[in-house]
């Protein structure tokens, strides 16, 4: 499928920053590198989340737009372990600061 690999390929598993994630309750998870650090770095970042082999949320915003941070949200299954995954355009890497908040999901986002 088209937006499988848009969000995931060979490349990306072998040049991208990897972290994993996991909650112990269902949860609204925010990722971003948008802040004045990434900034100050002029890193291109995007962030991608998958789920065993499933991208679930995927963020290049070098092809969205003209930001140069990666912005994600979604809900987080509870005990579901998340590989996520920072690099940037071209699978570049650079400084980076990953800034993660989580909150109950019945609450408006932030």
């Amino acid at each position: 499928d088209e937006i499988q690999s848009a969000c995931f390929d060979d490349d990306m598993k072998h040049r991208a920053f990897k972290f994993r994630f996991q909650t112990d309750k269902i949860q609204h998870v925010r990722m971003s590198t948008c802040n004045d650090f990434t900034a100050e770095e002029h890193f291109d970042s995007r962030i991608r989340v998958m789920e065993k082999s499933t991208c679930v949320v995927w963020n290049d915003t070098s092809i969205i737009d003209s930001e140069s941070c990666g912005d994600i949200v979604f809900n987080a299954k509870e005990g579901v372990p998340y590989e996520i995954f920072v690099d940037g355009r071209l699978y570049k890497g650079g400084k980076f600061e990953l800034k993660v908040k989580c909150q109950d999901p019945t609450k408006a986002p932030t």
